[in-house]
């Protein structure tokens, strides 16, 4: 009874798809975000201002697409979205990047200390 009342009007569906869809691109976009800004300040902000946009251009194209406003049903299609990427693949790509950067560290390696550097004309 009551998915028959949320989901009442033609298209609807669609939509909530289209932004659960949406949910998970925005949760990616927020990681990805939150990346750029451990590597400087200004690309952090970049990031953020990149994923606001995109949420504005997602909200405003559903407004254009499927035309009524935003509903209750598109609100809950973004926030199941976001949840299923920060519960699930979130931690994947989490993993996967931390797994990346240690290997992007171990390519750039200095000598420590503890090794030394070789002896002038040793090679």
């Amino acid at each position: 009874m009551m998915l028959e009342n949320l989901f009442a009007q033609a298209g609807q569906e669609q939509a909530f798809l289209y932004l659960t869809a949406g949910g998970f691109g925005l949760g990616l976009l927020m990681q990805l975000s939150g990346a750029a800004r451990r590597l400087s300040r200004a690309a952090g902000l970049a990031g953020d201002v990149f994923t606001a946009l995109a949420a504005g251009a997602l909200l405003l194209w559903v407004l254009v697409r499927f035309g009524g406003g935003l509903r209750a049903y598109g609100l809950l299609g973004l926030l199941i979205g976001l949840l299923l990427y920060f519960a699930g693949a979130g931690r994947l790509v989490g993993a996967l990047g931390k797994a990346l950067a240690r290997l992007w560290r171990g390519k750039k390696k200095t000598p420590s200390p503890k090794e030394g550097f070789p002896a002038d004309g040793a090679k």
